[in-house]
C-alpha cells in the first residue's frame, strides 16, 4: 500500500512506520461583526505553500484579490488600498469532512448567498450525511442560535423565528492538504451524536493559561461526554456514517513544547496559536512559527510592544475575543412584557404617506413671520446671498425672491423662498427645523419605510448592568417600493440585516429610552432610505442617526456594553430629532 509523504519531509524510513494521511487545511478571515468566512480553496492552497517571506499576496491565487496581503506571522490580512487590517486563522479538518469533500453550506442574505464559517459547514455536513432531519446549532461546535431543517433546507433563528433559505454546494475543487506548519496536540474530535431527531456535537476549548508563574503557555482542551448515539440511521448519497460516542479529550501540551512569550524585550511573540482540528477530527492548537523577520504590518507596534512589556510597567496581556452579538437562547415563555410600557403595536404597512402633511407656504405662515423692518446686513444661511438682496432660489407665485422671514421662537432670519425650498426638499411632514440652531417647529417625522417593532424583557443581564435583566428590541422591515417621500420614488429599496436586534438595560432610564424609541418609531425616525455607509449600497434601509446597541455581551465593535454614557447620549440624539418626554 502506498504511503503518503508530505512535501518537504524527505524520505521516511521503514522503521518510522507509515505516515498518517494529512488533514485538510482551511484559512478564514474575520468580519467586522466577529464572524469567520473561509477563503476559496485556491487561496488556501496558496497560503499553505512555503513562501520566501511571511507576507503573501492573494493576487497569485485570484486576480480579484489584488489589494489583499496576508501575513502568516501576525495572522493578519491587509487591504493595501485602505489600510484595513483583519484577523485570519487556520484550521485543520479530517479528510472526509466538508472541506475534504469539497462541500460548503450557504445561507440566503436577502440578495445573495453567504458562506457559513467552516466549523458550521463541518457540523452541517456531518448532520446531513447522517440522515438527521434537523440540527440545533446552538448545541454544537458552531454555537449559533439557529435551527437547521434539512427537509425544507431552511435556517430559523431561535429568538425571533425568522427563517432564511440555506443550500449545500459541491465545489469543483476541494480544500488543500495541510502544508509546512508545526502542530502540537493529539486526540480526536467528539463525533456529532443523533439524539431525538437532532444532531449534537459537544466540545469545550480551555483557554491558554500560564504555568507555574513562568512565561510558558499550555494549550489544552477537553470534551464533554456526548449523549449515546443511535445506530442504524438512514444515510444520504449511499454513504453510511456511524456516529460514535467517543469521550477522548485532547491532552495538554507539555510545557517544553509550548510557545514562549517574551517578557522584557521589544520583540513580539514568535508564534501565534489558533484552535484547529487534527487527524480524527479533534480540535487542537496550531502554532505558526515565525521563520523570518518582522513583517511590515507590525513595524508600527513593535516599539509599543517593547514599552508595554517593560518590567517597570504592570501590564497583563489578555486574549482578544470576537463580539458576543446574541444572548443565550430564550424561549417565548421566558420573555415577559416591559414594566410600565404598553405592548408593542405594528406600524401599518400600507401607510406610506406622512401624517400632518401641509403645503410649504402654510408651514412657513404657521412658524415664521415676514420682516417689516430692513433685514440685517448678513448672508442668508441657506443660499449664502445677502439678506438685503434677492435669494439664490427662484421666486414663487406667492413669494418674492427678496422677501425675508423670521422664525418665531429662535428669531433666526432667512429668505422666504430659501425656507420654502428647504421644506420641499425634505419629508414635507408639516414640521420645520431651523438650519442654524436646529430648533424644531411642529412634530418632526421621517421617511422610514413600513415595518414592525417588537420588544420584551429577557432574563439575562448586560455587561455593566449585572443587577437587572435586558430589554430586547426587534426591528423588522421588508423590501419594498419607495414612496413619494423617498429619494427615488417608484424604485425598489432593499432592507438588509433584518430583523435587527438591539438591547437596553431593564432599568428606569432604560425603560425611558424605550418609550422614546417607540415614539421615534411611530414618527418614522429610526430608519431611512439612502446609501449604506458600511457597504456603499444605494436605495437601502439605513440607521437614521439614532444609535442602537446591537452587541449583547461585549463591546468589541463599539455597539455594545458596558457603555455608561450610552443612555444619556441616545436621549440627546432623540431630542435632536424632536423626540422628548
Amino acid at each position: 500500500m502506498a504511503t503518503y509523504v508530505p512535501s518537504g519531509c524527505g524520505n521516511v524510513s521503514a522503521a518510522a512506520g507509515p505516515v498518517a494521511m494529512p488533514n485538510i487545511a482551511v484559512w478564514e478571515w474575520q468580519t467586522d461583526t466577529g464572524h469567520w468566512r473561509p477563503y476559496e480553496p485556491a487561496v488556501c492552497r496558496l497560503l499553505e505553500q512555503e513562501s520566501p517571506t511571511p507576507s503573501v499576496g492573494l493576487v497569485k491565487a485570484d486576480q480579484r484579490l489584488g489589494v489583499y496581503v496576508v501575513d502568516k506571522d501576525s495572522m493578519e490580512q491587509l487591504r493595501t488600498d485602505t489600510g484595513t487590517v483583519r484577523s485570519v486563522r487556520r484550521k485543520e479538518y479530517p479528510p472526509d469532512s466538508a472541506p475534504g469533500r469539497g462541500v460548503v453550506w450557504q445561507w440566503w442574505g436577502d440578495c445573495a448567498w453567504s458562506l457559513y464559517d467552516m466549523d458550521t459547514c463541518y457540523v452541517l455536513e456531518a448532520a446531513y450525511i447522517s440522515g438527521a432531519p434537523s440540527v440545533d446549532l446552538l448545541h454544537t461546535l458552531a454555537n449559533l442560535p439557529y435551527t437547521i431543517d434539512f427537509r425544507t433546507m431552511t435556517q430559523t433563528r431561535q429568538e425571533t423565528g425568522y427563517t432564511r433559505k440555506i443550500q449545500r454546494v459541491q465545489m469543483p475543487v476541494v480544500y488543500p492538504l495541510s502544508g509546512n506548519y508545526s502542530y502540537v496536540g493529539t486526540g480526536k474530535m467528539p463525533s456529532p451524536t443523533y439524539v431525538n431527531g437532532h444532531v449534537h456535537c459537544n466540545t469545550t476549548l480551555v483557554p491558554s493559561t500560564s504555568v507555574g508563574g513562568s512565561n510558558k503557555r499550555t494549550h489544552s482542551a477537553s470534551s464533554a461526554v456526548p449523549p449515546p448515539s443511535v445506530s442504524g440511521m438512514k444515510s444520504r448519497n449511499g454513504i453510511n456514517y456511524k456516529l460514535s460516542t467517543s469521550t477522548n479529550g485532547m491532552a495538554a501540551v507539555p510545557p517544553a513544547a509550548a510557545t514562549s512569550l517574551p517578557v522584557n524585550t521589544g520583540a513580539r511573540p514568535r508564534a501565534r496559536s489558533t484552535p484547529a482540528l487534527v487527524s480524527g477530527g479533534q480540535p487542537t492548537t496550531v502554532v505558526a512559527h515565525n521563520r523570518h523577520a518582522i513583517s511590515h504590518l507590525t513595524h508600527a507596534v513593535t516599539g509599543m510592544t517593547g514599552l508595554l512589556m517593560s518590567p517597570a510597567l504592570p501590564v497583563r496581556l489578555t486574549h482578544c475575543t470576537g463580539p458576543i452579538l446574541s444572548p443565550p437562547h430564550v424561549s417565548k415563555m421566558e420573555c415577559r412584557p416591559v414594566q410600565g410600557v404598553p405592548p408593542p403595536k405594528k406600524l401599518r404597512r400600507k401607510s406610506s404617506k406622512t401624517k400632518n402633511s401641509l403645503s410649504g407656504p402654510d408651514v412657513l405662515k404657521k412658524y415664521s413671520v415676514k420682516m417689516k423692518e430692513q433685514p440685517p446686513d448678513e448672508d442668508c444661511p441657506i443660499c449664502c446671498e445677502n439678506l438685503r438682496g434677492p435669494s439664490g432660489y427662484d421666486a414663487t407665485d406667492n413669494m418674492a425672491p427678496s422677501m425675508v422671514t423670521k422664525l418665531q421662537h429662535c428669531n433666526h432670519v432667512f429668505h422666504g423662498v430659501c425656507l420654502l425650498a428647504m421644506y420641499n426638499s425634505g419629508s414635507k411632514d408639516g414640521s420645520l427645523q431651523c438650519p442654524t440652531c436646529k430648533t424644531i417647529y411642529g412634530e418632526k417625522c421621517g421617511n422610514q419605510p413600513p415595518g414592525t417593532m417588537d420588544y420584551h424583557v429577557i432574563p439575562y443581564p448586560l455587561p455593566g448592568y449585572v443587577d437587572c435583566h435586558t430589554i430586547r428590541i426587534i426591528y423588522t422591515i421588508p423590501h419594498g417600493i419607495q414612496g413619494p417621500e423617498h429619494p427615488t420614488p417608484g424604485k425598489k429599496y432593499t432592507a438588509r440585516g433584518f430583523p435587527r436586534l438591539c438591547y437596553l438595560p431593564d432599568t428606569e432610564k432604560g425603560r425611558k429610552v424605550l418609550q422614546l424609541l417607540i415614539k421615534a418609531w411611530e414618527r418614522r425616525l429610526i430608519f431611512t432610505i439612502g446609501r449604506s455607509t458600511t457597504t456603499g449600497e444605494d436605495n437601502t434601509v439605513t440607521w437614521n442617526e439614532i444609535h442602537h446597541k446591537t452587541e449583547f455581551g461585549s463591546n468589541v465593535t463599539g455597539h455594545g456594553y458596558p457603555d455608561p454614557e450610552y443612555l444619556d447620549n441616545v436621549i440627546a440624539e432623540l431630542a435632536a430629532h424632536g423626540v422628548t418626554e
